[in-house]
């Protein structure tokens, strides 16, 4: 092949083309030597590989590719959505709608690419939705007539669909296919006692569904037992009915129902055990205890007929018996008109030995009593199922005579006084009260023992009452208090002038009974004392005293049994005199006082500087002293002189 060119181009080139080349040049004639020859390989186009697969298949099957061997091919595939792969049998698990349609292939062998063909399409099948099985009823393999019943829930179902029942212990189906979307068989010998499972399968063009989810049912058998009552009537329309039967046999259920009217409520109609409520007397009641075994429904059933009655009430006549100090008392109760009564008492009073005559009887007596007990009698009617109607007599058989305690003298400035009483007995109560004073205050009124206050002065009247006065004058005790306060004298202090009687009263700020007496302990010292009056006093001191002179008084109630006095000190403050005021009265017969002419500004007993003289009427002198002494008694010559006027001249 000539060519300008320094290379040569086959076109088209063919496995015929394929040989040894060598090249040759000619320039103006010139022929160059032949080139060393190069072999030129042409490989073949491979066949165009055709695909196969295993459509149609269902959603959610595994599709399956597949196309011819060819030794050292590669192969390159192609489908929907972009999908591709380079294997020669590709699979695509789980496979989905949007998977099917054209899936195509070509091979390269030796580097040369095969060419395609039309490819495959691929038919991907919806899948039947997966069905929903409702849960199953037991089954009673031993009950004629049984069936096993299936149903797949409609919400899961599938229009169009057929579907296949299997039994899942050997996965070999027991129904369908078909559209029915339950199941029943009354064949149930397959299937041993206890819980068997089931499930089912949809298939719809060609498609089956995944398997749906296993349902057990229990195939129950009946036990061997019977239902059993042990209720008998009849019933108190006034209380709950309690219904019992036979305890449950293991693994069964039972149940109360009543049969006719009128209606009540069974509170717990599951239970062997249970009450009835609103029961009406006069009625006929009838129930039905009947047992199952999960689905051996009824096995067993056991009726009962009760009549309802309404109970009597116990009646006494007199329920509560005050009575004092008695020996026996009277018990009166209704008999019933069904049934008959008949009278008890606590076992306590038995053993004290009190006694009921005819206890059978509704109207009997009670004795052997005592004073100061509380006793109780019971009037019962025996009303069976309703229980014992019981009404009660009690009898206060008072014993408690009244004793306040003794009378009371008292001499004290506080009005309170304490009150002991005799504690009454037991059951028994007792009441402190005044007597026409209603501002007298006990502190306890109602305990034996209290306190009384704000008595008066004087005589004052309580009475401890004993249950509240019942037993007459028994049930009173009075107690006389007389009261008055305890003397208490207060110190005085007067003040005296010099030279100077004073009347003096020392009761002013003294506290005084109503009857008291006063009386001097210790008289002053240093001068004239009298009594005035009771508690009232005169007093002159010396005519040369001054200072602080004392008395002692002491002042007694005279209505106390034992002694109660009080004394106090009087302080009467004679005052100092004045200048030189001599005292110009002088009254010398002994009683010490104003005895001797006094002149009071003399130094210690006159002094010595100083000189008296004192004259008569008529000018005589009848005494002279230098220093005087405060000595003259009104004498001459140591004669007493008569009364008159006499003169004197001081000097100091």
């Amino acid at each position: 092949m000539a060519t300008t060119q320094p290379f040569l181009t086959i076109s088209n080139a063919q496995v015929s083309d394929m040989a040894n080349y060598m090249a040759i040049a000619g320039v103006a004639g010139c022929i160059s030597d032949t080139s060393a020859p190069v072999f030129l390989t042409v490989y073949p186009i491979p066949p165009t590989p055709v695909p196969t697969s295993n459509s149609p298949v269902c959603e959610g099957d595994t599709l399956k590719l597949s196309t011819q061997l060819v030794p050292g091919a590669s192969y390159i595939w192609t489908g929907p959505a972009g999908w591709t792969a380079s294997v020669r049998n590709p699979v695509i698990p789980n496979v989905t709608m949007s998977q099917a349609g054209n899936y195509n292939v070509y091979i390269i062998v030796n580097g040369c690419a095969s060419d395609q063909g039309e490819g495959i399409n691929v038919q991907v099948k919806k899948r039947p939705k997966q069905p929903n099985l409702l849960p199953a009823s037991a089954v009673c393999l031993e009950q004629p007539g049984a069936t096993l019943t299936l149903q797949v829930f409609p919400g899961s179902a599938d229009t169009g669909a057929m579907y296949t029942w299997y039994y899942g212990l050997t996965m070999a189906p027991i129904g369908g296919p078909g559209f029915p979307i339950t199941f029943q068989t009354s064949n149930l010998s397959p299937y041993p006692p206890g819980p068997n499972q089931f499930y089912v399968v949809a298939t719809k063009n060609g498609c089956s569904s995944f398997a749906s989810n296993l349902v057990t049912v229990n195939f129950d058998t009946i036990p061997a037992s019977t239902a059993f009552i042990g209720t008998e009537g009849p019933a108190c329309a006034a209380q709950p009915l309690t219904l019992t039967a036979a305890q449950l046999p293991g693994g069964s259920t039972g149940k109360w129902t009543q049969i006719g009217t009128p209606p009540v409520t069974i509170v717990n109609p599951n239970n062997d055990t249970t009450l009835v409520t609103g029961l009406s007397a006069g009625n006929t009641y009838q129930f039905a205890w009947t047992l199952s075994n999960g689905g051996c429904k009824n096995y067993s059933s056991d009726t009962v007929s009760i009549l309802a009655f309404a109970p009597e009430q116990a009646m006494v006549t007199v329920s509560m018996i005050d009575t004092c100090f008695a020996e026996s008392i009277e018990l009166n109760a209704i008999q019933g008109t069904t049934v008959n009564g008949y009278w008890t008492q606590p076992p306590g009073q038995i053993d004290l030995g009190f006694h009921i005559v005819d206890p059978l009887e509704p109207g009997t007596i009670a004795d052997s009593l005592s004073p100061g007990n509380t006793l109780f009698y019971f009037w019962n009617l025996d009303n069976g199922a309703c229980g014992i109607s019981t009404a009660t007599v009690t009898v206060r058989n008072f014993g408690a005579i009244a004793n306040a305690g003794a009378d009371q003298v008292l001499c004290r400035n506080d009005s309170c006084t304490d009150l002991t009483a005799a504690q009454p007995p037991t059951g028994e109560f007792g009441r402190w009260h005044s007597i026409n004073d209603p501002t007298l205050v006990f502190a306890s009124p109602n305990s034996p023992n209290t306190t009384v206050c704000n008595l008066k002065r004087g005589i004052n009247r309580v009475y401890w009452e004993t249950n509240n006065g019942f037993c007459g004058d028994k049930s009173r005790d009075t107690v006389v208090i007389v009261y008055d306060l305890f003397p208490t004298a207060v110190p005085d202090t007067f003040e005296v002038q010099f030279g100077e009687k004073i009347d003096f009263s020392v009761l002013l700020n003294d506290i005084l009974p109503q009857q008291f007496d006063v009386s001097i302990d210790d008289e002053p010292d240093f001068g004239n004392f009298t009594q005035i009056s009771e508690g009232v006093y005169s007093y002159q001191p010396n005519v040369t005293f001054s200072g602080e002179d004392v008395m002692i008084y002491k002042i007694c109630n005279l209505v106390c049994p034992e002694p109660a006095c009080s004394t106090a000190v009087v302080t009467l403050l004679v005052g100092e005199v004045g200048g030189c005021e001599i005292f110009n009265l002088i009254t010398p017969n002994d009683d010490n006082v104003n005895d001797e002419f006094f002149v009071p500004c003399l130094e210690g007993d006159g002094g010595i500087d100083n000189e008296v003289t004192i004259f008569n009427q008529y000018g005589d002198v009848v005494f002279h002293a230098k220093p005087y002494n405060n000595d003259w008694k009104g004498t001459y010559n140591g004669q007493e002189l008569p009364a008159g006027t006499y003169f004197y001249v001081v000097k100091f």
